[in-house]
């Protein structure tokens, strides 16, 4: 195996993992402080990120357990001046009839509706989150009204928050997958329950992302990075963590999707070839005989991890970090393939919270 296990001193990430110039931070989640949330930071060079050059303080990252509640992202109706509710959204997050199978596609209706969509007139933000959110994000020492999120449907749409916008959550309603910050101040809220969240953090100029990747929305990590870079970020200066989802163990697919995914997200362009060229495996995977304890059957198997990992390589991002934990097996965490229609919808958040990760 090509890799060399080394300590890193932060109780979150257990090893970091250095295979040639990039480097792997793999690390579980840690519920320890309370099991509504856990906390975790950027990794870059070998350390967890807790200012910024200048001094600020580094955003960091978030999940919310099963135990912070369903914090399903629901407005009651359109707004005025948000982008138009898609049809079928809020039955099926956009998603076609029948891939319920995939890590959260075709969900029951509600998970990551757009910010604004529905909200009160006026841009105010009152009722925007529901209650189980504006409760959720106080307990966290924020005001909802610095929290911005997006009505998810499973797609590679990625919206920039800049100085060009003069708004706040209400106004910035429109549908997609990504949010990328070029302000210090905003949160960045989205929904998962089996997709990828994937976080990035431009460490000289403090530009922090927050995506929602599902097999359908694989390579919105890429559109980010582009939006990014128009900014002025260099690849070989970006954090990314990639958090809770539903692992390569578990998550079967049928025959036919697992070779487009291969097709799509193979090996990325970077050094070596084959094998070589994963950072974390092959994006598809068949496994005659799974681990004994697995609850899964032999068959094809997805890694999004893997896929967003190769992604980001092969653009010259150098440091990843990887949460080992399965939403699918692990109960602390809301699972739509585990739980069914009545899923926990999980808040996946980054941006300047006032204390870093212990």
């Amino acid at each position: 195996m090509p890799y060399n296990a080394a300590a890193v001193t932060t109780r979150v990430f257990n090893a970091a993992l250095d295979r040639g110039d990039v480097f792997l931070y793999p690390f579980v989640l840690d519920f320890s402080g309370g099991d509504r949330y856990a906390r975790f930071p950027f990794m870059y060079n070998g350390r967890a990120l807790t200012s910024l050059p200048g001094g600020a303080p580094a955003p960091s990252c978030l999940v919310s357990g099963r135990a912070g509640g369903n914090l399903r992202f629901d407005p009651p109706g359109p707004s005025a001046g948000g982008a138009p509710v898609p049809d079928g959204a809020r039955a099926g997050e956009g998603a076609a009839a029948g891939e319920g199978a995939a890590a959260g596609e075709g969900a029951a209706a509600g998970e990551g509706a757009a910010a604004g969509e529905g909200a009160a007139a006026g841009g105010s933000p009152a009722g925007l989150h529901g209650p189980a959110r504006e409760e959720f994000f106080r307990s966290l020492g924020l005001s909802p009204d610095r929290v911005y999120s997006l009505w998810q449907i499973h797609s590679r749409t990625v919206h920039a928050l800049d100085r060009t916008f003069t708004g706040g959550p209400v106004e910035f309603a429109r549908t997609g997958d990504g949010m990328v910050s070029f302000l210090p101040g905003p949160f960045l809220a989205l929904t998962v329950a089996d997709c990828l969240p994937v976080f990035l953090l431009d460490t000289e100029t403090g530009y922090f992302a927050a995506l929602h990747s599902g097999w359908k929305g694989t390579g919105i990590v890429l559109k980010a990075l582009a939006l990014m870079k128009e900014r002025g970020t260099r690849p070989e200066a970006l954090a990314a963590v990639l958090g809770p989802c539903i692992q390569s163990c578990c998550y079967r697919v049928d025959p036919d999707r697992a070779a487009a995914f291969e097709a799509e997200f193979g090996a990325p362009p970077f050094s070596g070839s084959g094998d070589a060229s994963y950072p974390l495996g092959r994006a598809a995977v068949y496994r005659n005989d799974p681990a004994p304890d697995s609850p899964c059957e032999g068959g094809w198997y997805l890694g999004l991890q893997a896929a967003n990992a190769g992604l980001l390589a092969g653009a010259g991002v150098r440091n990843i970090a990887y949460c080992r934990d399965c939403t699918f097996t692990d109960e602390r965490l809301g699972s739509y393939r585990r739980e069914g229609p009545g899923y926990t919808r999980m808040a996946a958040m980054a941006g300047p919270f006032e204390k870093p990760p212990e």
